[in-house]
């Protein structure tokens, strides 16, 4: 079955959604002077129920993110806890996939309440219901 996002991407996970070209696009284009911060508090303000995925410029900044060869902007230290990840004294290792990644693959691979089979063994479930 296809994935489709009728009304765009709406959730980005990842530390830095707006690069410093596509501020100082912004900028130039609505004579502002906005911030990396302010700039996505208005994005989301604006268009996180927006409903035209073609014109949805929230949207488009996460497509921008996520469809980048480079994934930079990954939060290095957002990953399972050691203790959380441990059931029984044989667990001996630390969960090393960051959870952005996790996040963005159900995010861009799967449709909104199918069923992901997860060899992470259960970690997307548990992240990625609070999202759904």
């Amino acid at each position: 079955m296809p994935v489709t996002h009728p009304n765009g991407l709406k959730r980005y996970f990842g530390e830095t959604p707006v690069l410093p070209n596509i501020l100082n696009a912004w900028n130039n284009a609505n004579k502002s002077n906005l911030n990396a911060a302010q700039l996505w508090e208005h994005l989301n303000a604006k268009y996180k129920d927006h409903e035209d995925p073609q014109s949805n410029k929230l949207s488009h900044y996460i497509w921008q993110r996520y469809a980048s060869s480079v994934w930079d902007d990954v939060r290095i230290d957002n990953v399972l806890p050691f203790r959380d990840s441990k059931e029984d004294d044989d667990e001996k290792h630390v969960h090393p996939l960051q959870l952005d990644v996790i996040d963005r693959i159900v995010e861009m691979y799967s449709n909104e309440g199918e069923v992901v089979l997860t060899p992470f063994m259960g970690l997307v479930q548990r992240f990625t219901a609070q999202f759904r």
